[in-house]
């Protein structure tokens, strides 16, 4: 996996941000990503929460990633619920 002392120097004038500059880049944060490498479940994890994250990006939103929130909310209604049942009473 890199490290971000391979990202190249950002703070260049345009003029010397090239094409070469450019493809340095992408690589340097492939190289960060850890993107396509095969080894041990932790690179596994890593890639298919980039995966996950660019789906989000996308606007493909998967909905076990919201089931903490929707389970909470689902306990806040039953709570209002029941809070009506006892002022009606």
């Amino acid at each position: 996996m890199g490290t971000y002392k391979e990202i190249p120097r950002q703070k260049l004038p345009i003029k010397k941000k090239n094409k070469e500059w450019r493809e340095d880049c992408v690589k340097a944060y492939i190289n960060i990503s850890n993107i396509g490498h095969t080894g041990g479940s932790t690179s596994n994890g890593r890639k298919s929460d980039l995966l996950r994250l660019y789906d989000f990006y996308n606007g493909e939103i998967m909905d076990q990633d919201y089931d903490y929130v929707l389970k909470l909310m689902e306990k806040l209604v039953a709570i209002f619920h029941l809070k009506c049942v006892i002022i009606q009473l």
